[in-house]
């Protein structure tokens, strides 16, 4: 189901990856590597990225499916996380800028793996 994944959000499938995503926290898969496999399918979309295979908008799209996922296997990833707090990380980006993208993806990889995180909207309180 790995590939499926993979291969699935390489190809901007969104209906699909979520069904797959769906599927394998259903089957209690570990949320990890369900996170794992979509950062290998973003790895495959920069690369297509980078060779113009993909332009900007299909970055942009990406990122958006990216963000649906990892709103998905979030609860199943941060009760764990929550007990070891290591720390504390402020990270932010000008709004609406394409690196925002990247900028969530960090925040989440951080938050998962026991750091608390402040991002933009929190910043300005």
């Amino acid at each position: 189901m790995a590939k499926g994944l993979v291969n699935t959000l390489t190809d901007l499938k969104e209906q699909e990856v979520m069904k797959i995503v769906e599927d394998r926290l259903n089957a209690k898969e570990d949320p990890l590597k369900i996170l794992d496999d979509a950062r290998k399918g973003m790895e495959i979309v920069g690369n297509r990225f980078a060779s113009s295979e993909y332009f900007i908008p299909d970055l942009v799209y990406s990122g958006e499916i990216l963000k649906a996922v990892t709103e998905m296997v979030k609860p199943k990833v941060s009760k764990a996380a929550e007990s070891k707090r290591l720390g504390k990380v402020v990270f932010a980006t000008v709004a609406g800028d394409i690196h925002d993208i990247g900028k969530d993806v960090v925040v989440f990889m951080l938050d998962v793996n026991g750091f608390e995180v402040r991002g933009n909207s929190e910043c300005l309180n």
